[in-house]
């Protein structure tokens, strides 16, 4: 392997973390690939997803809004939990929670997403 490290572009392109803690780059463009471990991107976007939400049977999803403003919707047993998120601050969406991002104004998000196992409902 080689020592150097090598930048990735997070704007167009993924980190893929194994379960064994290797990370590799992941190509983009497109929706994240779903892989055997974690993978991190970025989200920069005026509008919420195109999806009415969606779960990740594998782990815990981490959101860290970097800028602009979202609503982070946890479908719960006890109803549905609204979170609203700043710039700087993260929410952990627990692992098989059913969740959406509404986005308020434009947001960067960095995300850390378990897989494979990933689902999604109809907007």
């Amino acid at each position: 392997m080689d020592p150097t490290p090598t930048p990735i572009d997070l704007g167009a392109d993924f980190v893929g973390i194994g379960w064994d803690g290797t990370a590799r780059p992941l190509e983009g463009p497109g929706p994240p690939p779903r892989i055997d471990g974690i993978t991190a991107g970025t989200w920069i976007t005026d509008g919420s997803a195109p999806h009415g939400g969606e779960r990740h049977d594998d782990g815990d999803e981490v959101l860290v809004l970097v800028s602009g403003a979202v609503t982070v919707v946890l479908e719960t047993d006890a109803g549905a939990e609204s979170v609203d998120v700043t710039p700087g601050h993260a929410v952990v969406v627990p692992r098989g929670v059913w969740h959406r991002v509404v986005v308020r104004q434009r947001s960067h998000i960095v995300f850390l997403t378990p897989g494979p196992a990933f689902a999604t409902r109809p907007a």
